[in-house]
């Protein structure tokens, strides 16, 4: 799968997460991303991977790229 017209693959390795307001920034690379399961334990499901390099403002706006932990 590509990221818009921009070229970025997405595999089954990334997962893409965020919505507006609430997405990754400058400085989180490495960060987790974290989910509640239906139990309400909570369980990390990725790692912050990298921002839409073709816009370099408002990386809070756009979903965000992590790598999914859970195919390794």
């Amino acid at each position: 799968m590509r990221w818009s017209t921009q070229n970025i693959d997405i595999t089954e390795s990334h997962v893409c997460a965020g919505a507006s307001g609430h997405g990754i920034a400058n400085g989180d690379s490495g960060g987790p991303l974290m989910m509640k399961s239906s139990d309400n334990r909570w369980f990390q499901m990725g790692i912050v991977s990298f921002l839409n390099p073709f816009i370099p403002t408002r990386q809070d706006l756009l979903p965000g790229v992590y790598t999914n932990i859970q195919v390794f």
